[in-house]
């Protein structure tokens, strides 16, 4: 929800900015315009890669790995990856207490990035976003709970969110074509 308040600074609005002319909601443009994280603060030692690791563009992911819009975003990730060599994804795994089994289903996936293998690991989270069960994790890591307190000093609570190379933040789901207009030069 986006609040405003009066230049008189008596007054609190909150609602929709709507242009009368065309009649089209500005509000969720002008939250993602003002929300922007600065990433080189976000770790991504753990993250799971979809593209080249070295792509000129980076975008991040928070994701679930029990989340549908999430699963719904993975291919629209790949899509956008096989069209632009220089972007890549690199996923966060933020399970949603809403999801009893992502807690682990993360650890699982986090183990087997750890464990030197990016490979598997986007395996396994595909075999997850597709329903299927994983094994118990591998590892002891507290990688899971960093990336919740993370998210949580972000005011990331949703997933799947996206943040562009320029900090802009998109959360929801979103189709590739509307990923690769967000991330062009302004």
């Amino acid at each position: 929800m986006l609040l405003y308040i009066g230049f008189s600074k008596q007054y609190l609005i909150s609602g929709n900015i709507v242009r009368l002319a065309s009649g089209e909601n500005l509000t969720r443009q002008n939250f993602i315009n003002m929300n922007r994280v600065d990433t080189s603060m976000i770790p991504l030692d753990d993250a799971i890669i979809i593209g080249n690791p070295a792509a000129s563009r980076m975008i991040i992911v928070f994701g679930d790995p029990e989340c549908t819009y999430c699963s719904k975003l993975h291919p629209e990730m790949e899509q956008v990856t096989a069209k632009h060599a220089d972007i890549a994804f690199f996923i966060k795994m933020f399970p949603l207490a809403m999801h009893p089994d992502a807690y682990d289903k993360a650890k699982t996936i986090i183990c087997a990035k750890t464990g030197g293998s990016n490979d598997r690991a986007s395996i396994l989270l595909g075999d997850s976003l597709a329903g299927k069960s994983l094994p118990a994790p591998n590892c002891e890591t507290d990688q899971v709970d960093k990336n919740i307190a993370l998210a949580k000093e972000l005011y990331i609570s949703s997933t799947p969110t996206l943040i562009i190379p320029d900090g802009r933040v998109l959360p929801d789901y979103t189709k590739a074509d509307k990923i690769i207009e967000a991330i062009q030069p302004r």
